[in-house]
């Protein structure tokens, strides 16, 4: 199901490469991020805890931070919504587009995406 492989690559528990099995392109290189998405993908809308998951297994795994992160910023089957609405939202989408940037992270930040998990799942 469309919807559920999605769901995996927000939570990082699947590599992007699991998107061109819903016939989505993805080219992607140090400057550059192209996406082709078929028109009638679904669209996905992520949770607080779906985006802080994927983003602390990203950071975990090392240098498949920035290539989720682009893609999930670029991407029109993902709706982010969530983090506009969500009271910390805001830092946890600021921190995927400094991941989408390759920047490092402080054990700060870091501690602040983990209480997202605590504090929605709790």
């Amino acid at each position: 199901m469309a919807i559920e492989t999605i769901r995996e690559f927000v939570r990082g528990e699947r590599d992007w490469g699991v998107l061109t099995s819903l016939g989505v392109s993805v080219e992607l290189n140090d400057s550059s991020l192209r996406l082709e998405e078929p028109p009638n993908l679904p669209i996905y809308e992520a949770s607080v805890v779906d985006v802080a998951t994927g983003f602390l297994a990203q950071w975990a795994r090392g240098r498949t931070l920035q290539a989720w992160a682009r893609i999930l910023l670029g991407t029109g089957m993902v709706d982010l919504a969530c983090l506009e609405d969500h009271r910390e939202g805001e830092l946890l989408l600021e921190a995927v587009w400094s991941g989408a940037e390759g920047a490092e992270f402080s054990d700060e930040t870091l501690d602040l995406i983990r209480g997202l998990l605590r504090s929605d799942r709790g």
